[in-house]
């Protein structure tokens, strides 16, 4: 449920863009396989599942970047569990790859070095 708990004991909540609207990514999945192959519909239809997948990345991409400018802005140091993604995926399904878990600790990895902080990935056992 949550996106990510610190040691204080506070979590952030997952926001959840793929599931808010994966509805809107089902129909317009739907549209475009009964489009007529090579046709102008067909590219319109395209285009337009393109542009949702494409704004649920951004919205992904904007919340990881905005967390990991706070996580660092208010952390020195900053330890990360290495998690078995592969087996909460089994678990989970598309709740584990809606978070983007790799993704995120690249960003923060990147923003840590902008502000001088050691970030620490800690083995799972």
């Amino acid at each position: 449920k949550s996106y990510l708990t610190l040691s204080d004991g506070t979590s952030i909540t997952n926001p959840q863009y793929l599931k808010q609207s994966l509805h809107k990514v089902r129909k317009a999945s739907r549209d475009l396989s009964k489009k007529v192959r090579g046709s102008h519909n067909k590219e319109r239809a395209r285009l337009s599942y393109c542009r949702l997948q494409e704004s649920l990345v951004h919205k992904r991409n904007d919340f990881q970047w905005k967390l990991a400018h706070e996580l660092c802005r208010r952390y020195d140091y900053i330890f990360i569990e290495d998690l078995n993604l592969t087996g909460m995926i089994k678990l989970w399904g598309r709740k584990v790859t809606d978070l983007c878990h790799s993704e995120f600790i690249s960003k923060l990895e990147y923003i840590a070095g902008k502000y001088g902080v050691i970030v620490h990935k800690i083995d799972r056992f």
